[in-house]
């Protein structure tokens, strides 16, 4: 069977599965500062709309 003759619906019937989608994954993570490298590839390769 392939990937897209699956639905969220159907594998959360056949494996009783229940979806957590309220719980903050990412509570904890403390910001970090951006390398140099980072911010010269993003000012690159994503464009940027002022306004």
């Amino acid at each position: 069977m392939v990937y897209s003759d699956f639905s969220l619906a159907q594998v959360k019937k056949s494996f009783d599965l229940t979806l957590a989608e309220t719980r903050n994954l990412f509570a904890d993570t403390k910001p970090v500062t951006p390398s140099e490298t980072l911010i010269m590839i993003l000012i690159d390769y994503i464009p940027f709309h002022r306004g």
